[in-house]
């Protein structure tokens, strides 16, 4: 594979993986946006820590 060709795979790539971690974000927003929030406020750490660390795991693909 020549260079641009790499570069545009490369590119292709990390386009793909920041969408994901777009979605991940999203998710996150919408779990906190919850009709579940809406009676008891109270954010349950760990699904938040969960999310979070899925979407930062990504991240690591990106400065491949």
């Amino acid at each position: 594979m020549n260079y641009i060709k790499q570069l545009q795979a490369s590119g292709q790539e990390k386009t793909r993986d920041i969408c994901k971690i777009q979605g991940e974000l999203r998710d996150l927003v919408g779990y906190l946006n919850s009709d579940k929030f809406h009676v008891d406020t109270t954010v349950q750490v760990d699904d938040v820590l969960r999310r979070l660390t899925r979407a930062l795991s990504l991240t690591m693909n990106i400065y491949k």
